[in-house]
């Protein structure tokens, strides 16, 4: 969340640098120039910048109570804001300390020329930020205005040392929030599914006693019991289901997914235990192999088609194609931070899923014979050398945000909060891609990747 100088326009965020007036951050987010600019729909490396800059607003400190955070919800007026503006240049005239007095009237003086860029608030909200920013001890002046990736909930005005993104980070959790309520003979397991995010919300172990043929005479007796555990077991699961899916008395998820294996799922749901409120809120009822955390997963697998809308659920489909093509050893897929950018800057791939806190960096150096070099590493490798001049440097992640719309690559960013994302950080080191046609050990089977000086190239890519 550093902060450098500005020059020409030009600032650097948590290391990455940003154009104003602009319509593209380079490694940012989208920049606000008018209404006509913004208001489509993000891509997933469009809310994976914004998510960046927001972190680094967010770490962002000031000297002083000059930083301000305005945001304005979608349906409210320009001139409104410009009046709130206007009014808080009247009251921070008075203020007794001559440099704060100065350092905020400036920060308000910025808000309002970024207002007058915009004729109407674009459809999620705007939000701008504005004012002297610490950096290793100096002052450095910044103002953004970019469009949020979700409706803004409400306005703000604050005027403090730091930046407000309170309301922007709960931005970033999916409208789209799901329950899941596995039940087995060990326990019960309630969960959520909320954009690309999973959690456990609860869960219980019991141990019911197994149907069998013995006792003689006490059969029945055995019997009984047996069903009146179950019943005890499917009211005390009826029970902590209300207690985690309604607030307020209304069903806090959008729908609920009842699953697990045999039919203690279905008891609860053919019966009069299960609150009738989170009865009409049950879509589809799915029988898995598994209770626990791995029905869990099982169960969202088994929902993807109704949940087609979600992100996890299309993350879930790249994974599950690629998977299918390492299985087969068709040589259609790669993983690796060399062999994926590699072959992306040859054309030869169609998707990239990659973990949102991949550390490499990709390094442009040139050699003492004039070459160019590229190397990935960490970023403290990114610097001269005895042997090597570097030319230039940034997070892989950032190159492939800004790279992929040149080459026709679909890239979709997961966490590790998804079990995708926890196969793709320890299995294949943080990235994987689809191919558009295959790869062996020689090169490309349906096209000849061809290099700057016309010859063609067949990189050693698979092991």
């Amino acid at each position: 969340g550093t902060l450098g100088k500005e020059e020409r326009g030009v600032v650097r965020l948590g290391g990455r640098k940003i154009e104003e007036g602009r319509m593209r951050l380079r490694g940012g987010a989208k920049v606000a120039t008018n209404a006509e600019d913004i208001g489509n729909k993000m891509s997933t490396t469009e809310i994976w910048r914004t998510k960046r800059l927001v972190e680094s607003l967010a770490n962002a400190k000031g000297d002083g109570t000059s930083m301000i955070s305005l945001l304005i919800k979608p349906g409210d007026q320009i001139h409104q804001a410009a009046t709130l503006l206007q009014n808080e240049y009247g009251t921070a005239s008075n203020i007794k300390s001559r440099v704060n007095r100065a350092s905020v009237l400036q920060a308000i003086t910025s808000c309002q020329t970024k207002l007058k860029l915009f004729k109407t608030i674009p459809p999620n909200g705007l939000c701008v930020y504005c004012g002297n920013v610490l950096d290793n001890g100096k002052d450095t002046h910044l103002t953004i205005a970019f469009e949020p990736p979700r409706p803004l909930k409400s306005g703000l005005y604050l005027c403090d040392n730091r930046f407000h993104t309170e309301a922007l980070e709960e931005l970033f959790e999916a409208d789209n929030k799901f329950g899941y309520i596995v039940i087995c003979g060990t326990g019960a397991l309630f969960g959520c599914l909320n954009g690309k995010s999973r959690e456990v919300l609860h869960s219980f172990d019991v141990d019911l006693p197994k149907k069998h043929g013995r006792g003689g005479q006490s059969a029945p007796r055995f019997n009984r019991i047996r069903l009146e555990k179950r019943h005890a077991f499917l009211a005390r699961v009826a029970e902590a289901a209300i207690s985690v899916f309604i607030s307020n008395n209304l069903v806090n998820v959008k729908g609920i997914i009842l699953s697990g294996p045999a039919d203690l799922k279905n008891d609860l749901m053919d019966g009069d235990l299960l609150d009738q409120r989170l009865k009409k809120a049950v879509i589809t009822v799915v029988d898995t192999a598994y209770g626990g955390l791995g029905g869990f997963d099982e169960a969202i697998d088994l929902s993807a088609t109704l949940l087609s809308d979600l992100e996890v659920a299309q993350d879930q489909k790249i994974m599950n194609e690629i998977y299918t093509e390492i299985a087969k050893s068709s040589k259609m897929a790669t993983s690796g931070v060399e062999n994926v950018l590699s072959l992306m800057d040859s054309g030869a791939v169609c998707s990239i899923v990659v973990w949102e806190r991949l550390l490499t960096w990709r390094m442009k150096f040139r050699d003492k014979s004039g070459e160019i070099v590229i190397r990935y590493g960490y970023r403290e490798e990114a610097k001269d050398t005895k042997d090597m001049q570097l030319i230039e440097s940034s997070e892989v992640l950032e190159y492939l945000a800004n790279e992929c719309d040149n080459n026709g690559v679909e890239v979709r960013i997961v966490s590790d909060q998804t079990l995708e994302g926890r196969q793709l950080k320890e299995g294949f080191g943080g990235i994987v891609a689809l191919l558009r046609f295959p790869m062996d050990p020689d090169g490309p089977t349906n096209a000849d990747v061809v290099s700057d000086d016309g010859d063609t190239d067949t990189p050693d890519i698979w092991d």
